[in-house]
């Protein structure tokens, strides 16, 4: 449930100050991270609590290998504030007795169970309903706030830098969440690399310099993984929905297929930002419209289907057709292009969505007859509506542009649930990952 008003508010602290004091009350029995397998056990139990979910409602879902390669990439990097800290200061490094099980720990605590608190449950709840900037800054002075306690243990100066990088660091490691395929695996990774310290001992003259290069490191370094587009770190089951979008291409003629790329999303597409047009949605009362359907008859955009729980109804511009030219500037639209390859998407994951307890249905302003060509050639399970009189646009007052002449709804998906909007996606971007992300947020309510 999306966090607004002071009652959810409310519930998102209770459930934060919950998880944050068993990892924090474990913790201070040990802070070397020696019993860190223990602590994230029940860190994880306490999650799973307040998630009412399994592993992949807390985070713990399949890694995204190309997000998990990012991670381990940025954490060499920081490692090298070692070798550099010795360039500096002349100081040597030597591992703590027992370190191969000590950083089993310093992983488990550190990186999983403290991931487990900040990304699986505090921006994973802050995410629903507003923008990815918006969700990282609510949850910089939270995660913040958590380290004012290493004044008192480590002087001011090592104090403010930790709250520092925690909030800094909030933003690359939201991006490795996000792109993870919403899961903790890679965060967790460059988490532990910051709290490798642990794992060493060095003269004491030489603490001060490293804490500070340390600190210097951790603020810059992890930031290169924001650097790496989003379209590249995609997790392997969202990709799922583009490989299979090319094995549609080859249903169609090969002459098609050279003429038109809508099945790919090209290169340097601009990413929309969040406006602020579909915040009045979350909650929003939907009227009981029945829109034109590409399978017949109509459909009731305010219930799902009998033996369905939910309706997933995606808004989407247009979509176009192989060796037909879009409309002039379409790629320069922020958000405009990807239409099929979400369908795509969408169609792939339909099996899933339906075990989920959940309808889906896209809706357009573009006519049943064209729908239906489009419906027929990617072979969509699920129906797509037309709104060409406007009916729900005007109705529920969804965010629109104008191109090419016409009026075009912009790209969102609600979640209907019992006649009102549950859940509000928007902006959506990349669309051929959407299908997952709201898969993924069915699966943990």
């Amino acid at each position: 449930m999306s966090v607004r008003g002071a009652r959810g508010w409310a519930r998102f602290l209770l459930g934060f100050v919950l998880l944050y004091a068993v990892l924090a009350g474990l913790a201070e029995l040990d802070p070397t991270g020696a019993s860190g397998v223990a602590i994230f056990g029940a860190v994880l139990l306490a999650a799973m609590v307040v998630h009412r979910g399994g592993l992949r409602a807390v985070g713990l879902g399949r890694p995204a290998p190309r997000a998990l390669g990012v991670a381990f990439g940025v954490s060499l990097l920081v490692l090298l504030v070692y070798p550099l800290t010795t360039a500096v200061t002349g100081a040597q490094f030597s591992l703590r007795p027992g370190w191969v099980w000590l950083l089993v720990g310093v992983f488990a605590m550190h990186g999983l169970a403290e991931e487990l608190v900040w990304r699986g449950y505090a921006f994973a709840r802050l995410r629903e309903g507003r923008s990815f900037g918006r969700a990282v800054v609510a949850t910089m002075p939270l995660v913040a706030a958590t380290h004012i306690p290493i004044i008192a243990g480590s002087g001011l100066a090592v104090g403010l830098a930790a709250m520092l990088v925690a909030a800094v660091t909030a933003l690359p490691l939201a991006y490795l969440y996000e792109t993870g395929g919403n899961t903790v695996w890679a965060p967790a990774v460059v988490h532990t690399a910051i709290d490798s310290f642990k794992l060493v001992t060095v003269a004491p003259e030489s603490v001060m310099t490293f804490s500070l290069l340390l600190a210097a490191v951790s603020l810059t370094v992890p930031l290169l993984a924001v650097a790496v587009p989003r379209r590249v770190l995609v997790p392997d089951r969202a990709g799922e929905g583009v490989r299979s979008a090319a094995v549609s291409t080859r249903e169609v003629s090969t002459r098609e297929v050279s003429m038109s790329n809508v099945y790919e999303l090209p290169d340097g597409l601009v990413e929309p930002t969040d406006d602020g047009a579909a915040d009045h949605l979350l909650g929003a009362g939907v009227p009981p419209l029945a829109l034109p359907s590409t399978q017949g008859g109509s459909v009731r955009v305010d219930r799902a289907p009998e033996g369905l729980h939910r309706l997933v109804l995606y808004a989407y511009p247009r979509t176009g057709r192989p060796g037909e030219a879009l409309p002039d500037g379409w790629d320069l639209i922020p958000g405009a292009r990807g239409c099929t390859p979400q369908a795509c998407a969408f169609r792939d994951h339909a099996a899933e969505l339906t075990a989920a307890g959940a309808a889906v249905a896209g809706v357009s302003t573009q006519t049943t007859d064209y729908q239906r060509e489009v419906a027929e050639r990617l072979h969509l399970p699920f129906p797509l509506l037309s709104d060409v009189d406007g009916r729900l646009t005007r109705a529920l007052r969804l965010p629109t542009f104008e191109a090419a002449g016409a009026t075009l709804l912009k790209r969102l998906t609600l979640v209907v649930h019992d006649g009102r909007v549950e859940h509000v996606f928007y902006p959506v971007f990349p669309p051929d990952r959407h299908a997952a992300a709201v898969l993924a947020w069915l699966a943990a309510h």
